[in-house]
């Protein structure tokens, strides 16, 4: 599965009859993640996270200055100018960091990963995109800062997320949307500061029919306004 199809799959564990591309995902979930920069080098473009002005290059310009033997005879240094005048010519920062990764685009320091799309700091994940600081996580996308989270999208600060939406500084959750502070929940929106809870709105218990009713007309709104609730704080 590439990582366009494993979006879509997403959403449509999440939100049911939805049809959305990669890039419309981008552009409706990727707000408030740290996502890494792009600047133009000697040969194209170059996805980097930002050091600090300088030239940014990628890995297949690092190899040719590396292959030239990029290294010159010493030259006398008697200040801190001296020093200041022979770095500002080597100035360069490697975009496109990767190690073991595969079928990597637009992502920068990404390890031992897979289908990464326009993400920062990716480490053992597959099918994740426009997200920052994953670990150990398959199918995520406008999250930041989880571990072991799985088929989630718009979630932070969390760990072992399954089926989740919009939920933050949880564990173990699962088949949630809007939810902070919790753990251990199943089938729970809106909800704060509980655990072991299931068919909770609000903080609130539901018989499990009157929850899907409730969900069903929850997931229509979504769909009708870009896939927010105005009154939950976003990332």
């Amino acid at each position: 599965m590439n990582n366009e199809e494993g979006f879509r799959a997403v959403c449509r564990q999440l939100f049911g009859d939805v049809s959305l591309s990669l890039e419309e995902g981008a552009k409706l979930f990727s707000g408030g993640i740290e996502l890494p920069k792009e600047r133009k080098t000697m040969e194209g473009g170059s996805t980097h996270t930002n050091y600090g002005g300088g030239k940014y290059i990628n890995p297949e310009e690092v190899q040719k200055l590396t292959d030239a033997g990029h290294v010159f005879p010493a030259e006398k240094i008697e200040n801190m100018e001296d020093i200041q005048r022979l770095y500002s010519d080597l100035r360069s920062f490697l975009g496109d960091k990767s190690i073991d990764a595969q079928n990597m685009e637009k992502s920068d320091n990404v390890l031992a990963s897979s289908d990464v799309y326009m993400s920062d700091n990716i480490v053992e994940c597959k099918n994740v995109g426009f997200s920052f600081s994953l670990f150990r996580c398959e199918y995520v996308y406008g999250s930041r800062n989880l571990d072991s989270c799985s088929f989630s999208i718009r979630c932070q600060d969390s760990r072992l997320l399954n089926n989740c939406f919009e939920v933050s500084w949880s564990a173990k959750c699962t088949d949630s949307m809007f939810c902070h502070d919790s753990f251990d929940l199943r089938d729970c929106l809106f909800c704060f500061h509980i655990a072991s809870k299931q068919y909770c709105i609000a903080n609130r218990q539901y018989p499990r029919e009157e929850y899907l009713r409730i969900k069903g007309m929850l997931l229509e709104h979504l769909k009708k306004n870009q896939f927010r609730a105005d009154f939950f704080p976003q990332l």
